[in-house]
């Protein structure tokens, strides 16, 4: 770990350090690294966090993109939906009676 020495801080600040130290129970040198760490390590100093669009902007910015025009592709007439009418239909082969009378094990059964 490292040590950071810091001079001239103003006497208010120091005051509500310590008064924050002693409501959380913790020395004021404790409050003061959680105080800097949470300030340094919230998600809004990264800037990875920003949004896609944000990022985007700030490249264009960074490239002096003022701004550009896309070209438009040409319209195109709508097509005509599938034809899906045949697709769900099943046919059966054999009529679920004829299956059953075609089976000589299930009459036997059917008549004890």
């Amino acid at each position: 770990m490292a040590t950071l020495t810091i001079r001239n801080i103003d006497d208010q600040v120091k005051a509500r350090l310590r008064i924050n130290a002693a409501q959380h129970g913790v020395s004021m040198e404790e409050e003061v690294r959680q105080t800097l760490t949470r300030a340094v390590m919230s998600p809004a100093n990264d800037p990875d966090s920003r949004g896609l669009a944000t990022r985007i902007r700030d490249t264009m910015a960074e490239l002096n993109i003022k701004g550009f025009e896309l070209e438009i592709p040409p319209r195109e007439p709508i097509r005509d939906p599938p034809d899906f009418s045949g697709f769900f239909e099943t046919k059966r082969s054999t009529p679920r009676a004829s299956r059953q009378a075609a089976n000589p094990a299930d009459k036997s059964a059917a008549k004890q």
